[in-house]
């Protein structure tokens, strides 16, 4: 009997999600939060890198909870606790 060789394939996508607290400054205004975080990121990015390696892998994209950029191979947001204020770095 003839065979032909056929070869199966999967791809499965894991995350890994992670959040650090800080505390800042409280006279930066809202809408400075972003450029204060980018000048200050020596403040919290070794724990963030810390918390992401230790962090478990789940199953699928990560999608959720204001993190929507489906295409980005990484995604980094901040929220100002008790404010409606918060978005991407």
């Amino acid at each position: 009997m003839k065979t032909r060789e056929v070869v199966i394939s999967s791809r499965v996508v894991y995350h890994k999600y992670a959040e650090v607290h800080i505390d800042i400054p409280v006279d930066i205004p809202l809408e400075d939060v972003s450029d204060w975080l980018f000048e200050n990121e020596n403040i919290f990015v070794d724990s963030l890198d810390q918390s992401l390696h230790e962090a478990k892998l789940e199953y699928g994209f990560g999608l959720g909870g204001g993190m929507n950029e489906k295409d980005s191979e990484n995604e980094t947001r901040y929220d100002v606790i008790n404010e409606k204020w918060g978005g991407h770095l």
